[in-house]
């Protein structure tokens, strides 16, 4: 980690170029590599190489830079980003901070093609990785929300998996992204917010259409006894807290209503006499068909996929096409399955929610 002050942080061992970075008050020097950077970064090709007075000195210096973010953004371009030495969460800001750099020095964090953004997605993974290992990370909801951008512009597919189905199944309401950092320009892209939580609104429908079932057929029975057997069996529901939709539906969080849904014992009789209650409400599958939903809608959403969502905003082909090849399931065709050619594993819900499609066109014809 960078120590603001007189020390020098050496970015390159034999580092022939120092950078003087004013910043919070405080001047913090990197010793640098000055032909790595004419390499690596046109902005600073332009300045050490070319007519302004830094391609004559052995000094550069820089403002209004994040001390933490330029020194990531230096490693990257020296390729040693393992010696960052801080313990580094990948909730970090100085994620954040790096995406500023490189934005500001003209390294394209979304070009997968670039050296400096491969290795910086890389150092992400594997801090992602080894935080997010069960033995030593409980994911929360406030984090998931701050993992969403990192996760998403360093293409991180397993992470950005894991914490949008996360979020999915445990946030209560709206779902939103959290900037720890003021640069508020740096967030998803609105159609993944949607897409995401059009998907937790999915898992809420898929929910209580299978909730319903074990009665559905009773409406339509002829029996007298189909009225109190739907009642004792919503009365079980509301027992529960998940019952009627509004406000439980609304209230609460998808794995908050399974985990109510996982206590469900329901008896047919509920003290009426045996021979009161016909065959059709006696023997109806009730607990068996919630617990079956329950462990359906409990596995239906897999999170987001990068890949899927990539392939969806192709400017190779035609738009038009792009469109009806996926509704009519054209990955299905081509691969076989919903995940083909992913680097995740998922089902059809997610794939169908990663399809992020491009802007409307501003005219029908």
């Amino acid at each position: 980690m960078a120590q603001a002050g007189n020390d020098v942080i050496h970015i390159a061992p034999d580092g022939d170029l120092t950078v003087l970075l004013n910043a919070d008050n405080k001047i913090t020097r990197y010793r640098v590599d000055r032909s790595t950077m004419l390499k690596y970064s046109r902005h600073f090709k332009a300045s050490l190489d070319g007519r302004f007075k830094e391609s004559q000195s052995d000094i550069i210096n820089l403002f209004d830079d994040k001390i933490d973010g330029l020194e990531m953004f230096l490693r990257a371009l020296h390729d040693n980003l393992a010696d960052y030495q801080d313990e580094l969460g990948a909730e970090d800001p100085v994620w954040w901070y790096i995406v500023m750099a490189c934005d500001k020095y003209e390294i394209d964090v979304r070009d997968g093609t670039n050296a400096i953004t491969k290795r910086i997605r890389a150092f992400f993974s594997t801090c992602y990785n080894q935080q997010m290992s069960p033995h030593q990370y409980t994911l929360n909801i406030k984090i998931a929300r701050q993992l969403l951008f990192p996760t998403f512009i360093f293409d991180c597919a397993s992470g950005f998996q894991h914490v949008t189905e996360y979020l999915a199944y445990n946030v209560d309401r709206h779902i939103t992204e959290l900037n720890p950092t003021e640069h508020y320009q740096l967030h998803l892209p609105h159609r993944v917010i949607n897409q995401l939580n059009a998907a937790r609104g999915r898992l809420r429908t898929v929910l209580y259409a299978g909730i319903f079932d074990p009665i559905a057929g009773r409406f339509h029975a002829s029996c007298k006894c189909k009225a109190e057997t739907t009642h004792n069996y919503e009365k079980t529901l509301i027992d529960l807290e998940v019952w009627p939709m509004h406000p439980w539906g609304f209230k609460d969080s998808i794995h908050t209503l399974l985990h109510c849904l996982r206590k469900f014992e329901y008896d047919p009789l509920c003290g009426r006499d045996a021979a009161d209650v016909c065959m059709g409400c006696m023997h109806g599958d009730y607990k068996a068909s919630v617990m079956q939903i329950t462990e359906k809608v409990t596995c239906y959403f897999d999170g987001l996929c990068l890949d899927c969502m990539d392939r969806s905003k192709h400017k190779t082909r035609d738009e038009d096409q792009d469109y009806w090849s996926h509704h009519s399931h054209g990955i299905l065709r081509k691969f076989g399955r919903s995940d083909g050619g992913c680097r995740i594993s998922h089902g059809n819900p997610t794939w169908y929610h990663s399809f992020m499609g491009r802007e409307e066109k501003k005219n029908v014809v």
